[in-house]
């Protein structure tokens, strides 16, 4: 991930995610492995997320303590989250990385990792390069 496509990214999550509330995004906190998520306040709490989704901290949460009381999570919180993640990442699509104008047209450069696309992706991806 360049660092444009990280800072809008990380843009986008940190207001999604301050419209939820401190529970959620401690229960979204501990799914992602944070340590101690209720002991953070919001602002906090987002940031350290948001650095984890873009993979620049490690998620490090130990064994010890009580047992988690409550883990739920509203499954439209996971999917508003892959849905921004899909706008930048797109399953290993990246942004597209050079536009050059000629007499013929327009190049688009884009790079694609196969293994990481799912199977609507892959169809997606097939039939668009179908229709060129």
């Amino acid at each position: 991930m360049d660092e444009r496509e990280r800072t809008f990214f990380a843009h986008e999550c940190e207001r999604y995610l301050m419209t939820l509330g401190i529970n959620t995004l401690r229960a979204y906190g501990r799914r992602l492995g944070l340590q101690a998520p209720t002991k953070r306040k919001k602002g906090d709490l987002i940031r350290d997320i948001v650095e984890a989704l873009c993979g620049e901290e490690k998620p490090s949460r130990s064994k010890r303590g009580a047992p988690i009381k409550n883990d739920y999570i509203e499954p439209s919180v996971l999917e508003e989250i892959e849905k921004i993640k899909g706008r930048y990442f797109d399953g290993g699509m990246s942004a597209l990385k050079e536009e050059k104008e000629s007499e013929e047209g327009v190049f688009l450069q884009f790079t694609v990792q196969p293994s990481k696309l799912n199977e609507r992706q892959k169809q997606r991806l097939h039939d668009f390069l179908s229709c060129l």
